[in-house]
């Protein structure tokens, strides 16, 4: 729990100075110029580890995943992802923060495999932060099973394509343990829900920006998330769709212009 409140509460310097880099010669702003591995200290006064992609050391975001830790107390682990284009499977067991160095310019991170990035575990309390996160056509941006992840200032972007019953959600949340923070992200494009919950799992949505998936949010199998001051808009189906056996919270929302309506409860069938 302490690893946990030290993951997301973790800010660049930078950020706590109004959320920018420092400024070159030229006026232009830029990435601060961090070495490929650095250790340092938290601001809780444990250690961290920080590992720029891409880098001699960590051409890929998978390169830096999987290299053991500098230390073996096991700090927090930072990587600091450059701007560009990564095409990669990635799959999260453990508590590290993948951030996007510049919040101008956004990394894009085309997914491998139908599950998108894969967060797993109850190790597994990551920050997603600054990242544009692209799944594969009728696949998953981000799957989360019994993890309780912080996906800060995301987009999760779909490839289209017909909305059916079944189709896979932008973000999906399964598992009892499951608890994630979900803040400041856009969900669009895809054939399923934007995001579902299912299996008993809980968490947060607030001031997220779902929109034009074949549903906005999907509750069932006992999920009870808190869905909060959100903006859910231009589905072909409904905003919102509760089936019988799910929960859930829906406070300050703008759900509108949806195809279906603004809330569904449905039977199970």
């Amino acid at each position: 729990q302490q690893q946990q409140q030290q993951l997301h509460r973790w800010q660049w310097p930078a950020e706590e100075k109004g959320g920018r880099f420092p400024e070159t010669a030229s006026g232009a702003t830029t990435p601060a110029p961090w070495p490929a591995m650095q250790s340092t200290s938290s601001p809780s006064g444990g250690g961290v580890e920080v590992r720029s992609v891409p880098s001699a050391h960590f051409p890929t975001i998978t390169a830096a995943l999987a290299a053991p830790c500098m230390s073996s107390t096991s700090p927090l682990l930072v990587i600091r992802i450059l701007p560009g284009t990564y095409t990669e499977r990635l799959r999260v067991t453990s508590a590290v923060v993948l951030v996007g160095a510049d919040a101008a310019a956004l990394p894009e991170i085309r997914c491998i495999g139908e599950d998108g990035i894969e967060i797993l575990g109850n190790d597994a309390s990551c920050v997603l932060r600054r990242l544009r996160i692209c799944s594969e056509l009728q696949g998953h941006a981000v799957s989360i099973t019994d993890a309780s992840p912080m996906i800060e200032g995301c987009e999760l972007m779909g490839r289209g394509g017909d909305p059916k019953r079944g189709a896979r959600a932008g973000m999906t949340v399964r598992g009892s343990c499951a608890w994630p923070i979900v803040r400041g992200c856009r969900v669009l494009g895809h054939a399923g829900a934007g995001l579902s919950f299912s299996k008993d799992a809980g968490g947060i949505v607030v001031a997220c920006d779902v929109s034009r998936c074949a549903c906005g949010i999907w509750l069932d199998s006992g999920s009870d998330p808190l869905i909060w001051k959100n903006t859910i808009s231009g589905h072909r189906g409904a905003g919102i769709v509760v089936r019988a056996d799910g929960l859930g919270r829906s406070m300050w929302n703008a759900v509108l212009r949806n195809g279906a309506g603004g809330i569904l409860v449905e039977s199970s069938r």
